[in-house]
């Protein structure tokens, strides 16, 4: 009796999850996704560099295809060559200002200027100016997670 009772369990299992699966909306289907945490972020949340600290970049929050980085740079400091291979990168400018190479060419970038780079295009970042540190949001699709970067120098 337990026997057969664990094979139509079973069966209802194995049939039940692609209908399941079948009933949800692309609204439902999202909602299933890893959603954010912090679902807004105000560049006070953004603690300064210390220190010596010359570079920080994490992870602030990911959901769904995407995650958010963020980027500080010291005004000396700069982030050389580097493309990704399978992710494309948005990058917000919160405040300072730099110069970003994209492959050969340069953009003066201030406070809500965006950069858009597709998967395998190279790009640095150098602070213009000493006006403070450069800080700088990272969206990243698919989320990353570290392994696709590739420098160049």
């Amino acid at each position: 009796m337990l026997r057969r009772i664990s094979l139509l369990a079973a069966i209802a299992v194995f049939l039940g999850f692609p209908l399941l699966a079948g009933c949800l909306t692309p609204r439902g289907k999202a909602l299933v996704r890893r959603q954010p945490t912090n679902r807004l972020l105000q560049p006070d949340d953004i603690r300064p560099l210390e220190g010596a600290e010359r570079y920080r970049f994490y992870e602030y929050d990911a959901g769904g295809a995407q995650n958010v980085c963020v980027l500080q740079l010291a005004p000396d400091a700069r982030l050389t060559r580097r493309y990704h291979k399978g992710h494309d990168l948005t990058m917000l400018v919160v405040s300072g200002s730099a110069i970003v190479k994209v492959e050969e060419a340069r953009y003066a970038v201030k406070p809500a200027s965006a950069v858009m780079l597709p998967a395998y295009t190279a790009y640095e970042v150098r602070p213009h100016n000493s006006d403070g540190e450069f800080v700088a949001l990272m969206i990243f699709t698919p989320p990353y997670d570290g392994t696709d970067v590739v420098l160049e120098d």
